[in-house]
């Protein structure tokens, strides 16, 4: 009778089993859903820091404008204010206004004014909630324009069309988020802008 001799496997297997591969992928699948859950509020906290970041910088140009020596088109010399207009009034509030104030009323005069250089809006489902004229934010406004003119730094505040004639602490830009997150710019009668 023949004997048959049955060898023994020695050698190493290489692989992952079943149940370490389902393991790998859940731990994976976890990590991925916490990271899609999370990234809609990212999505928006960025959006919402970019919109702030743009309305400051173009207060900054306008300021920077305002102190330079840049002649305004149609022929108005260098003796020209520029400014931002805000309004908290729909539809006009998703959208600001950069301008050359011609006739340096301190006002913007409208789209068919011939001042403005530029229309900015305000990203999608964003608005401007609201514009106030001191730190406690006690007194609303429906329009705000901030300009500067030579030679002075300081920013003039024209607010519901009539120039201010008190001073003003701060003006605060409040806008509100889709999803109900509300953030201001604010400028100072210094000239300095601050995102709060």
């Amino acid at each position: 009778m023949p004997r048959f001799s049955q060898k023994r496997n020695t050698g190493f297997r290489a692989g992952f089993t079943l149940v370490e591969l389902l393991v790998v992928i859940a731990i994976s699948a976890t990590i991925a859903a916490v990271a899609v859950a999370g990234f809609p509020s990212f999505s928006e906290k960025v959006e919402f820091e970019n919109l702030l970041l743009d309305v400051a910088l173009t207060v900054r140009e306008a300021q920077v404008f305002g102190l330079g020596t840049r002649e305004a088109g149609g022929g108005f010399g260098f003796d020209v204010s520029y400014g931002v207009h805000f309004s908290s009034r729909a539809p006009d509030d998703t959208t600001f206004v950069f301008f050359a104030d011609t006739d340096n009323d301190g006002v913007y005069g409208g789209d068919a004014s011939g001042e403005m250089i530029r229309k900015l809006s305000v990203k999608s489902g964003y608005r401007i909630s609201r514009l106030c004229t001191d730190s406690g934010c006690t007194i609303q406004r429906d329009s705000v324009d901030i300009t500067f003119r030579r030679p002075n730094p300081d920013a003039r505040v024209t607010v519901d069309g009539i120039p201010s004639l008190v001073n003003f602490s701060e003006v605060s830009v409040d806008f509100v988020s889709p999803g109900g997150s509300v953030r201001s710019v604010s400028v100072f009668p210094t000239g300095q802008i601050a995102i709060n």
